[in-house]
């Protein structure tokens, strides 16, 4: 049965007129240039007579660039996600943080001893980084923005038709993710789930002793589910804009959105998995349907990010420390925000063994090779750094500055830059329709756009096997569409077997 399509319809968010983008983005430009700055001056709970000028500047710089462009992401109230989440990254966990932490010459008590005389190389690593990326993001401003489905049918050609959802595909992998969930909790115990990070982390390695095999089930028992719920959800609205009678997916959605709420929660779940499952699901109900609530979630998440993460860390362990210093204090003391350390490190690494060309980032791209066929294997950055400066405590970061840096010198931190900002820009680009009903490309922003956060925090050894699962989820539900005369028919998101476009 075939339903007529349904014209497409542009979203609120990119019909409606930018009133307040100028007042929003110059309030919010005055809060994290200006007040936070002067906040961490101010408030932070050690002396500053070591700090370097020049490093305080530089950091200084980067605090008002990344602070400034977030705050015109926000203003805009579009819903440009991986922007957000880029520059979100940027300013709460690097530029605050590396900021506070050349003000009190101290760094994190997970990364100690670090050397000091490595902070203006690496200001400028991440300043270098974040210009480069808006190169790169220029040159897709300059080419011309397919605003429609028309458009983007037209510079696709005939070659072949968007993506559509697959019924079929649907319920193929909704029942595989719940065979997977229902074998993962009984091996690891349903109470197991509501204890801690902690418990949870050491009995998933007394059950699953490679680490890879560990991520790989553990993130197929709960990943694709997710993606089922998104794809389930825009199926449903498609059939509701398509006039049908019948709704589907009535019971197993709700089973499919309890399994992951069970399987990623709040206790045993790390807090930017956690966030990515939570974050996606404000963009399907709609958070980011229109330019107000654009800007109001994102502020909100800017805050709660900025102020209240540590608090997060609550659940790690069984016996939690509720100690935890948070305002000025946790940027210098938190583990949280070790990013700027680690590249620190990264560059002490580079000073004294060279550069790696490319050793490291191998690692995530033969992720799924067991160690026991390849012993050397490249580990996870965070600990290859950890090991090189003789840290007992191993679990750490490694932020795309470091892996770049480590991987190709300062050229290769430019061009690998360049293409984030080229790639994330253009991924941008399919944003500008509703996201709460947008076709295939809605599920892959809302969950791909706020793991972007993991990405950047590295290592990205530890965060590809997760992705990979993500990326295959999405593509397996979806399906090319046919190709119309004149260039594919309707938007991305079609339905398989009952074509509708995205409204």
């Amino acid at each position: 049965m075939t339903i007529t399509p349904v014209p497409h319809v542009a979203s609120r968010a990119t019909r409606e007129q930018p009133i307040g983008y100028g007042l929003t983005a110059t309030l919010l430009t005055i809060v994290f240039a200006g007040l936070m700055p002067i906040f961490i001056l101010t408030t932070i709970p050690y002396p500053t007579d070591r700090a370097i000028v020049g490093d305080v500047v530089i950091a200084l710089i980067i605090v008002a660039f990344s602070g400034t462009r977030l705050a015109f992401v926000i203003g805009r109230g579009l819903p440009t996600l991986f922007a957000f989440s880029f520059w979100l990254f940027v300013y709460v966990f690097l530029a605050v943080p590396a900021f506070a932490q050349v003000l009190a010459s101290k760094s994190p008590g997970t990364t100690p001893n670090i050397n000091l005389g490595y902070n203006t190389e690496s200001l400028v690593i991440i300043l270098l980084g974040l210009i480069a990326f808006e190169v790169g993001a220029f040159f897709v401003s300059r080419r011309p923005t397919a605003t429609t489905p028309e458009n983007k049918s037209k510079s696709r050609g005939a070659r072949s038709g968007p993506r559509e959802f697959s019924r079929t595909r649907i319920t193929l992998l909704a029942v595989g993710g719940f065979t997977v969930w229902v074998y993962f909790v009984a091996r690891i115990g349903p109470a197991t789930f509501f204890t801690s990070r902690e418990t949870m982390a050491t009995m998933r390695t007394v059950v699953f002793p490679d680490p890879t095999l560990s991520t790989i089930i553990a993130a197929s028992a709960s990943i694709p589910l997710l993606v089922c719920v998104h794809a389930m959800a825009r199926y449903r609205r498609a059939e509701v804009a398509a006039g049908a009678k019948k709704r589907s997916y009535s019971l197993m959605m709700p089973m499919a959105a309890f399994a992951v709420m069970f399987a990623i929660n709040i206790f045993s779940s790390s807090r930017y998995l956690f966030g990515t499952m939570a974050f996606s699901l404000l963009v399907l109900v709609g958070a980011f349907a229109t330019r107000a609530r654009i800007r109001w979630t994102m502020t909100l998440l800017t805050g709660v990010l900025l102020f209240g993460f540590p608090l997060f860390s609550i659940f790690r362990r069984e016996a939690t420390q509720t100690n935890s210093q948070l305002g000025a204090g946790a940027f210098v003391n938190s583990g949280d925000y070790d990013s700027f350390a680690q590249i620190n490190n990264a560059v002490n690494y580079v000073s004294v063994e060279g550069i790696v060309w490319g050793k490291q980032l191998l690692g995530p791209l033969v992720f799924w090779v067991p160690r026991s066929i390849w012993p050397d294997k490249p580990i996870d950055t965070g600990v290859f750094i950890a090991q090189f400066r003789g840290y007992s405590f191993e679990n750490l970061s490694s932020p795309f500055w470091a892996e770049a840096y480590l991987s190709g010198g300062w050229v290769g931190l430019v061009i690998i830059f360049v293409l984030l900002g080229y790639f994330l820009k253009r991924a941008d680009r399919s944003t500008q329709f509703n996201l709460a009903t947008a076709g295939v490309s809605g599920v892959a922003v809302a969950i791909l756009s706020f793991y972007m956060l993991i990405l950047l925090r590295g290592s990205l050894l530890q965060a590809t096997s997760m992705l990979a699962v993500m990326v295959f989820s999405i593509w397996f539900v979806s399906k090319r569409g046919p190709v119309h005369a004149g260039g594919p028919k309707g938007a991305s998101g079609l339905v398989r077997g009952r074509e509708f476009s995205r409204t």
